[in-house]
């Protein structure tokens, strides 16, 4: 097995210790575009170097739903327990190999939710409008100042499974570990789950508007892959320095 699949299945480990927060990941999907990687790497905080799959990087469009939001194993409050996300994010490596995400966006409909992700996790959350069908696999989002709607429409097409070390599901799929920039220094956060359960899906409709929200020059094309998961239960642990 090449360094970087076992590079991979060891971040998958739960870390040590107590969550900071649990919740659900519901109805997800996932839209992978091959993108340029020197584009990438110049958006890159310091530390932190594109990971590829043969070669080729990529952006991905991320929606779904959260639900059943605790914190430090507090009761669910009702007015944070339900919120929706769209989110642009890359595949990253650190020097010494880890690897990880970084996300250029994450649009949230809940303007306190994403005050306090932005302070606990030092996340690039943003304010949006979003209306998230999940029995017609349907998702809308407005960025706050901004003027152009992102709809997506989707089907799971084929019988679920999880990724198999080696492949590009992997690859994209089965990352744990985010990292971000808070004060010059680079941080890693950790969430931990069971393997996605995901299907390959037919994409009725897409919108490279989140792309063109970060600054990102538009791929003008289809995805290269779309990926379909009914949902996972989290827990995410506090930073700690990358």
């Amino acid at each position: 097995m090449d360094p970087s699949t076992q590079a991979l299945i060891a971040a998958r480990q739960r870390p040590a210790g107590r969550a900071i927060l649990t919740q659900n990941w519901d109805d997800l999907f996932f839209l992978h575009w091959k993108y340029d990687a020197a584009e990438i790497q110049k958006r890159l905080p310091s530390g932190l170097f594109v990971d590829t799959f043969n070669g080729d990087a990529f952006l991905s469009i991320i929606g779904f739903r959260m639900s059943n939001i605790r914190l430090l194993g507090l009761p669910a409050v009702p007015l944070l327990s339900s919120l929706n996300e769209l989110n642009v994010r890359t595949y990253v490596r650190t020097a010494d190999g880890k690897p990880g995400i970084y996300f250029f966006s994450l649009d949230c409909d809940h303007w306190l939710a994403v005050k306090i992700a932005q302070l606990a996790f030092g996340l690039k959350y943003k304010h949006a409008k979003i209306r998230f069908e999940a029995a017609h696999k349907q998702l809308s989002c407005l960025r706050t100042k901004e003027t152009t709607l992102a709809n997506y429409r989707w089907n799971p097409q084929s019988a679920p499974t999880t990724a198999t070390p080696g492949t590009i599901e992997f690859f994209l799929l089965e990352r744990y570990t985010f990292f971000t920039e808070r004060k010059n220094r680079l941080w890693a956060g950790q969430v931990y789950h069971p393997p996605y359960v995901f299907s390959s899906a037919k994409l009725h409709e897409y919108s490279e508007a989140p792309f063109l929200w970060n600054q990102l020059l538009p791929t003008h094309s289809a995805p290269h892959l779309v990926h379909a998961c009914r949902g996972v239960a989290i827990e995410a642990f506090a930073l700690t320095h990358a």
